[in-house]
């Protein structure tokens, strides 16, 4: 995504996206793949899933 798109969305969908310091392109945190592929070395890694906004299991509270 570039900044235009990014000026866009609405401050909540602004949360899911931090900005790639070596490419610069806006980044969706929500999937896994485009993370480890803008934070190692910008090559893909067909091994990882591709997991889209699938929520975090629930840790138990200990209580």
């Amino acid at each position: 995504m570039n900044a235009a798109d990014f000026d866009k969305l609405s401050d909540e969908e602004k949360e899911h996206f931090f900005q790639c310091p070596k490419c610069g392109d806006f980044v969706d945190k929500c999937e896994l793949r485009n993370v480890i592929f803008h934070v190692t070395d910008h090559k893909p890694k067909p091994h990882i899933p591709r997991i889209i906004g699938k929520p975090m299991p629930e840790r138990p509270s200990g209580d």
